[in-house]
């Protein structure tokens, strides 16, 4: 894995995540990646720890993509931002120039020209909201709070409106202003080697052995990314608050059909009220 950074369990989960005879760092990372986390570690003991360093993580997923596509091609992704904590955690690619060419990819949260060819990962925003309302809750605290007190309060209420409203401009903005290739993150989970072949072929990398590695993608990944369903039926979003963003998932469906015709549809993110 890499050193273990000094505040570690003072932002990490103290309580492992999970504990299996036979957990790798491969298993732990894909692990806490589902789980919104940013940082992983196996102990001695074979538990996987879950945690978080850095700052730049949406809850969209962008970090696990990075990773499919390097399985799939070989090839390491870059980024903007130059987070060492995801260069030590085995992205080598992150602090390269981007403008070096020795990276297939390269993770931004802006727009990018028309001329370019972009990706871009859609999540379902009732869950974004929740995924990064609970990262930040955690990060200012450094304590877990991944329970239903914290959406019990009126910093929930406040930010359910600015995060609803950021997830369709800025999706908006990604899809009017690239030539995207629309991935859905819910697809993503459910067959991640079929949306893998959609992205190398959008790519146009050529990749000789691209089903051998989508085969050893699919063997390291098999049952990774189902996590189990809340029990409680604990549902943080008010009838008002579903109102708006079910407003706003409409608004980029509307956008998305006429706009967008070579994306798959959006899928139906709405909820009942």
């Amino acid at each position: 894995m890499f050193k273990l950074p000094p505040d570690f369990f003072k932002t990490a989960i103290l309580a492992p995540a999970a504990s299996q005879s036979q957990v790798t760092p491969v298993w732990c990372y894909l692990y806490c990646e589902r789980k919104e986390q940013t940082l992983s570690m196996v102990t001695a003991a074979n538990e996987c720890h879950c945690g978080h360093t850095t700052d730049h993580f949406p809850g969209a997923g962008n970090t696990w993509m990075r990773y499919l596509i390097e399985i799939a091609t070989g090839v390491f992704t870059g980024s903007i931002y130059y987070d060492d904590i995801l260069a030590a955690g085995g992205f080598l690619g992150e602090l390269d120039d981007i403008s070096s060419g020795r990276t297939l990819v390269i993770k931004s949260h802006r727009a990018m020209s028309n001329s370019s060819k972009s990706i871009v990962l859609i999540r379902n925003p009732f869950h974004t909201i929740v995924a990064e309302f609970t990262r930040k809750s955690y990060n200012e605290s450094h304590t877990w709070l991944g329970s239903a007190a914290i959406f019990h309060s009126s910093k929930w209420n406040r930010k359910v409106s600015k995060m609803a409203s950021k997830w369709l401009q800025k999706n908006l903005v990604y899809l009017a202003s690239s030539r995207p290739l629309v991935v859905y993150y819910e697809d993503l989970k459910q067959d991640h080697v079929k949306q893998m072949r959609r992205v190398v072929d959008f790519i146009g990398f050529k990749v000789t052995n691209l089903e051998e590695r989508l085969l050893c993608l699919q063997l390291e990944s098999t049952g990774l990314f189902k996590r189990s369903p809340r029990k409680d039926g604990f549902n943080p979003y008010s009838r008002d608050q579903t109102e708006l963003i079910n407003e706003y998932v409409a608004r980029l469906k509307n956008y998305m059909k006429e706009n967008v015709t070579s994306a798959p549809p959006l899928p139906n993110y709405e909820r009942e009220l």
